[in-house]
C-alpha cells in the first residue's frame, strides 16, 4: 500500500558460534530498500524466545526512527497468534509477547502479520549473517548479502 513500510523480521542461530541471531529489512510499497539491520547475542534462546525478541527490538527500531504505517512480517505462526490472544503466561516468550503488545498498543500505525518462511528471505539471509558484523548493525544501503534476494523480489 502506498505511504506503509514492509518490515521483514527473522531469527536464527549459528551452532557453531554460539549465538542468537536477528536481521530486519524496511522496504517501502514499490518494494525498495530502506533501511536494514542485524544483530546477534551469545548464546541459545528458545526458537519462540528469538522470534519474538526478533520482532520486538525491530518494532522498537521503528519507533527511533519514527517510522509510520509499518507492517511488519514474521514467520513465526506462534509468535504472530501469541500477539493476537488474550493469553497471559509466566515464561520469558508471554513476557516478551506482552511488552510487544504494549508497543503495539501504542504505536496503532503498527501491525504484526504472519507470512511463509518463502516470503521472508531477506530477513532470514541478514539473520544468518548477523554474526558476520558487529555485535549490532545498521544498513542505510542493502548489504551485498542480500542483493540478489531484493532483486528477485522486483521481477
Amino acid at each position: 500500500m502506498e505511504g506503509s513500510l514492509k518490515c521483514n523480521v527473522d531469527a536464527g542461530f549459528n551452532t557453531r558460534r554460539g549465538t542468537t541471531n536477528r536481521g530486519w529489512c524496511f522496504r517501502n510499497y514499490m518494494r525498495d530498500f530502506i533501511y536494514g539491520g542485524a544483530a546477534w547475542d551469545i548464546g541459545s534462546y528458545h526458537i519462540l524466545e528469538a522470534e519474538a525478541l526478533a520482532l520486538k527490538e525491530v518494532i522498537l527500531s521503528a519507533i527511533d526512527l519514527h517510522l509510520v504505517n509499518v507492517i511488519f512480517e514474521c514467520d513465526s505462526q506462534v509468535t504472530t497468534q501469541a500477539i493476537r490472544s488474550d493469553f497471559n503466561g509466566f515464561s520469558e516468550f508471554s513476557s516478551i509477547i506482552s511488552a510487544i503488545r504494549s508497543l503495539l498498543f501504542y504505536f496503532p500505525n503498527f501491525e504484526v502479520k504472519f507470512v511463509k518462511r518463502q516470503a521472508n528471505s531477506v530477513a532470514h539471509a541478514l539473520a544468518k549473517a548477523a554474526d558476520s558484523w558487529t555485535k549490532r548493525s545498521f544498513f542505510n544501503m542493502s548489504p551485498p548479502c542480500i542483493e540478489h534476494l531484493l532483486a528477485n523480489d522486483m521481477s
